[in-house]
């Protein structure tokens, strides 16, 4: 199974269904939907989060983890926002400050799943495999 790995907070947001919008600037080459994600969050946070989002993540323990899955969604649509109006629309979904800017890429999510212990592991940039199943759902 594929992962991907999201910077804290939003790692925790997303894997607690509150954050159903990641933003990327790149897009795949080939179809990869729909198909489900293991939720990996990276060795180092995001220092430019609003304080809002912290708070919303440090309610979770979760939030304190880094460099492991945390959780599992399922990748449903990813779509090219192409105006900021629709940007500006989904921010109660990507829940970021950003400004809009071309080239920037939403994929949605669905059914979060939280794992009970978080695994370890190496992430890498953009989609990658995972070696193995991890079961503690």
């Amino acid at each position: 199974m594929k992962a991907i790995s999201i910077r804290q907070p939003w790692a925790t947001l997303v894997v607690h269904g509150l954050k159903t919008i990641e933003l990327r600037n790149w897009k795949r080459k080939y179809n990869i939907l729909p198909q489900s994600l293991y939720i990996h969050t990276g060795s180092r946070v995001d220092k430019t989060a609003p304080v809002e989002v912290w708070q919303l993540a440090e309610q979770f323990e979760t939030s304190k983890v880094r460099g492991a899955i945390i959780g599992m969604v399922n990748l449903i649509e990813m779509f090219l926002y192409d105006n900021a109006e629709k940007f500006d629309l989904d921010r109660g979904l990507h829940l970021t400050n950003w400004e809009y800017t071309e080239n920037l890429y939403g994929l949605r999510m669905k059914d979060a799943m939280l794992i009970d212990k978080p695994v370890n592991y190496r992430g890498q940039l953009g989609l990658f495999n995972v070696d193995g199943k991890i079961t503690q759902y």
